[in-house]
C-alpha cells in the first residue's frame, strides 16, 4: 500500500538488468568503470572498513535513528494500524480503547478510530456507532469510579501515573474544596470541573465530550461531585455522536480524499494533534 524511502537512482531498466544477468561478474565490474556507462550498486561490508576503524552495525544504526524521530514512529504506527484496518479484531480494539479512554486510558481513541475509517470509509457509520457507544459506557464507568471508587481505585491510580498535582491541586493554589475524602485545590482538574459543573451543569459534560477538553476527568468528576447519572449519559450521548459521527460523515464521503491529505501533511497534522490534546489540559487551568 505504501512505500517509504524509495530512491529513483535505484531502478534499473529492464534491458540494462537483462544485459548485466548475461554478462560475467567481471565484465559486470568492468562496465561499471566505464564512462557513461551505469555504475553497478554495491553494498559496502564491514571489510571495506580501515584496519583499527569501528563501524556500527546497520541496523543498531537504523534502530536508533528510528527511535530518535517520534514522528517517524508515529506515521509507522499509522501505516501499521491502517493496513490492519480490514481486519476482524479492529472493531473489537476500537471498543475497548474507546471505552477505556472514558474513564481512566491516557491514549486517545481518534487514530484507531480514523485508520479504521480510512481503511473502509463504507463502514465509517458503523466504526462510529461503536465508538460512541462503548466511550458513553465507559463514561458511566468513570462516574461510578468517581462516586464509589474514587479513594480506593482513582486516587491510587492517579498517584501512580504522577498526575496528583494536577488531579488534585497544591495548598499554594488555595481557595480548597472538600469531596471524596480528598481536598482539591484552585487549578487542579477537579477544582475546575466543580466550576464547570456548578456554572453549566449538564452543558459542561456535552462539552468535554465533544471537545479535546479531558472526557475522562469530566466523567469521574461528575461522579466525585455527584451530578446525576442521567445528565452524564445524556450529555455524553450528545458530545460524543457529534464528535464520532461529523468524523464518519467526513471519512464516508470524502475518505479517499482525507487519505491523501493526511498522508501528503501527516507531520504537521501529527503536531497540531498533539497540541489540542495537550491544550484541553491546559484548558482545564486556563479557564
Amino acid at each position: 500500500m505504501f512505500a517509504f524511502g524509495v530512491n529513483s537512482e535505484c531502478v534499473v531498466d529492464s534491458k540494462h538488468e537483462a544485459d548485466l544477468g548475461n554478462e560475467s561478474t567481471e565484465n559486470a565490474e568492468s562496465l561499471s568503470e566505464t564512462p557513461g556507462k551505469r555504475r553497478s550498486l554495491r553494498v559496502p561490508h564491514d571489510s571495506d572498513a580501515p584496519s583499527g576503524s569501528l563501524r556500527a552495525p546497520v541496523p543498531q544504526s537504523a534502530l536508533m535513528r528510528w527511535l530518535m524521530s517520534p514522528i517517524a514512529l508515529i506515521k509507522w504506527l499509522y501505516v501499521l494500524v491502517l493496513a490492519s484496518a480490514d481486519r476482524k479484531s479492529g472493531p473489537t480494539v476500537l471498543g475497548v480503547v474507546s471505552f477505556a479512554e472514558a474513564s481512566f486510558f491516557p491514549i486517545p481513541q481518534d487514530p484507531l478510530f480514523i485508520a479504521l475509517c480510512l481503511g473502509n470509509p463504507k463502514k465509517s457509520y458503523w466504526f462510529g456507532t461503536i465508538t460512541t457507544v462503548t466511550s458513553v459506557l465507559g463514561g458511566i464507568f468513570g462516574w461510578v469510579l468517581g462516586y464509589y471508587f474514587f479513594a480506593e481505585v482513582v486516587e491510587w491510580a492517579v498517584n501512580g501515573m504522577g498526575w496528583a498535582e494536577a488531579w488534585f491541586g497544591t495548598p499554594a493554589g488555595g481557595n480548597p474544596l472538600e469531596a471524596a475524602g480528598n481536598t482539591f485545590y484552585e487549578g487542579s482538574h477537579m477544582h475546575t470541573m466543580k466550576g464547570y459543573f456548578d456554572g453549566y451543569g449538564f452543558f459542561a459534560v456535552v462539552v468535554a465530550a465533544l471537545t479535546p477538553v479531558p472526557y475522562k476527568v469530566a466523567t469521574v468528576a461528575s461522579g466525585v461531585f455527584e451530578l446525576s447519572l442521567m445528565e452524564l449519559i445524556i450529555g455524553s450521548i450528545i458530545g460524543r455522536g457529534l464528535r464520532f459521527y461529523t468524523y464518519s460523515t467526513i471519512f464516508y464521503f470524502y475518505g479517499d480524499w482525507a487519505r491523501r491529505v493526511i498522508e501528503l501533511y501527516f507531520t504537521p497534522l501529527s503536531i497540531l494533534g498533539a497540541i489540542l490534546m495537550v491544550g484541553g489540559f491546559a484548558v482545564l487551568k486556563l479557564i
